[in-house]
């Protein structure tokens, strides 16, 4: 007998059922970016290997999503012999496309055709709904539906590659979902194909957000954007067609035996065995920064690091949900906090956790035991890379004329890092009186190492509404006006000298981000010293009774603009809620 897991009214059901006749060594849940490649690459390795995939082709966002080119990454292993292959199959056909880019129907075919050579079994438009277990930790099955009914299968190993990580849920697994503020995932693109210049070209744009777990907003969000409506219909701007999947850059990302962060990795907390590497810059495209947490909004806003470079050794148990047995994650849902997820996401990366979650699926079956105890120099001797190794010694300035250099410069914010991880200060506060922006770039660097020294030019920069820019590498939309970045940091200092200043940067409604800024520095002081919520609360309470006008921000590449007055709202009724403060009925 076997016990089957599945979720009914969000509670997990355990039942007693029959054990199923077919066996497999590896089922791999999913047959996109990285199950594919897990399915492939399992099946070289010998295993008996069924894939299920929800739509009618493989490859997913790669191919149904029309992601039809990379994004930094680091090209190794099994997920580039297919690449050249498909270039192959373009070449042979004639097919013309722009440089980094390849055939999302010809990868279909490619991946496909690659499995079944492999003696694969492949499920298509097919439903995973419940998981089958040895015991109340050990994953041993699945079972699935599709149209010709409902279906079970045991194995050895599960490879939960739905990128939402299903079978984890159905089993029990524990998960998170979103960023702390206000639950969100990041932001979701929709691509589609358009004729220019006698060939294909892929458009995209970001369009907002989605919980693609809930499945009336996710209906409600593909009919809202498929409507897309151009002035110009000319042979020129015509739309080819639209893809099958939204391109979902976050959903759930399990809590794994090791839990890896974007902290961690900035810090230097680095796995000194990793599986697979990825290799990103911290690739957020939401540009409602605010509601990041701290480590975002320090590395990306304050210090101006969004475009710097990371190579990420991800370790084996970042794959492992944490009190399971019998299954390993790939994909997008991996152990990461909602940060890193934001770098950890890229299709080289995702393929090659598909390739390293089948290699440690194929040597636990082997070997016949868990994926925890195989020796990492066993993994090692089944991979192309395992000489390889990578770093991020280039990020810092350790010379402090380098630094120095760096802060009177147009683009400080390598230098504002590097000088905030050295601790020195003193070179900092005789920063202080020079002008705008160097005493700026030092009061930043000295106010992300806690130094109130840094207090006097912050005020200034906020009461001023310092809109003064830098310079970044690629110029990013990320770059705020150092006034709301001082606004942020007054609030990281626990400023309560700035509530005033603060409460009237709320209401100006300058931009979105002085707007949000100020409500987290409010929010932060009010926790911190509860004796200011008095000259808090009513100046906040009246703001958030307003519905007009509008708090929008815009999306990479989107012409939507996205009102984020109503969420601000509702966290500022949570906040008051928290401080047990009876607000107005008029706040959500």
């Amino acid at each position: 007998m076997m016990i089957r897991s599945y979720i009914s009214d969000g509670k997990v059901i355990q039942c007693e059922c029959a054990r199923p006749e077919d066996h497999y060594n590896v089922i791999v849940i999913g047959c996109g970016t990285a199950g594919a490649v897990a399915a492939i690459t399992a099946a070289e390795h010998g295993m008996k290997t069924l894939v299920i995939e929800k739509s009618n082709c493989c490859g997913g966002v790669g191919t149904a999503g029309l992601i039809t080119n990379y994004y930094y990454g680091i090209r190794m292993e099994r997920h580039v012999r297919l690449d050249q292959q498909v270039k192959k199959r373009e070449t042979d056909a004639g097919y013309v496309l722009r440089s980094n880019c390849f055939s999302a129907e010809l990868k279909k075919i490619e991946l496909e055709q690659t499995l079944l050579d492999l003696g694969v079994k492949i499920c298509y438009e097919a439903i995973v709904c419940s998981v089958l277990m040895l015991n109340e930790n050990t994953v041993a099955g699945i079972c699935w539906h599709d149209w010709y009914g409902e279906h079970s299968a045991a194995c050895d190993y599960v490879i939960d590659a739905s990128g939402d990580a299903q079978a984890v849920f159905l089993a029990g697994g524990k998960f998170r979902f979103g960023r702390e503020s206000d639950g969100l995932p990041q932001t979701y693109t929709l691509n589609y194909s358009c004729y220019a210049n006698g060939t294909q070209n892929i458009n995209r744009g970001d369009e907002g957000y989605v919980n693609q777990c809930n499945s009336a907003e996710m209906t409600s969000e593909l009919l809202h954007q498929y409507v897309l409506l151009w002035e110009d219909f000319s042979r020129e701007k015509r739309i080819d067609f639209f893809p099958d999947l939204l391109c979902v850059r976050e959903g759930r990302r399990i809590e794994g035996d090791e839990n890896l962060t974007l902290d961690d990795v900035i810090h230097d907390r680095l796995s000194t065995e990793p599986i697979f590497w990825e290799r990103s810059n911290w690739d957020t495209h939401t540009m409602d920064l605010g509601f990041e947490d701290d480590t975002a909004m320090q590395w990306g806003v304050v210090a101006m690091q969004w475009g710097t470079v990371l190579n990420i050794p991800i370790p084996r148990g970042v794959l492992i949900p944490r009190g399971l047995h019998g299954i390993l994650v790939a994909g997008r849902c991996l152990a990461v906090d909602h940060d890193l997820a934001q770098a950890v996401r890229m299709k080289d990366s995702m393929q090659a956790s598909g390739e390293a979650a089948a290699i440690l699926a194929s040597l636990a079956v082997r070997r016949k035991c868990d994926v925890r105890q195989i020796p990492y120099s066993e993994f090692l001797k089944e991979v192309e890379w395992n000489s390889i190794q990578y770093d991020n010694s280039d990020i810092l300035l350790h010379d402090e004329m380098e630094i120095l250099t760096g802060l009177r410069s147009d683009s400080p914010g390598r230098a504002i890092w590097s000088a905030c991880r050295s601790g020195k200060t003193e070179y900092l506060k005789a920063l202080l009186t020079e002008p705008i922006p160097v005493c700026a770039n030092a009061a930043f660097a000295l106010a992300l190492l806690k130094d109130r020294s840094a207090l006097p030019v912050l005020r200034d920069l906020a009461e001023s509404d310092c809109a003064y820019r830098a310079q970044t590498p690629r110029k990013e939309a990320h770059r705020q006006e150092y006034g709301a970045i001082a606004v942020y940091l007054l609030g990281w200092l626990d400023d309560v000298r700035s509530i005033d200043l603060l409460l009237r940067k709320m209401h100006e409604h300058r931009s979105a981000a002085y707007v949000v800024n100020a409500w987290n520095a409010l929010q932060r002081i009010g926790n911190r010293f509860p004796e200011c919520r008095l000259e808090i609360v009513p100046a906040v309470e009246s703001f958030a009774k307003m519905t007009e006008p509008p708090l929008e921000i815009y999306c990479f590449g989107s012409r939507r603009p996205l009102n984020i007055l109503n969420r601000l709202r509702k966290q500022i009724a949570q906040c008051l809620n928290h401080w047990n403060w009876n607000h107005s009925r008029a706040i959500p």
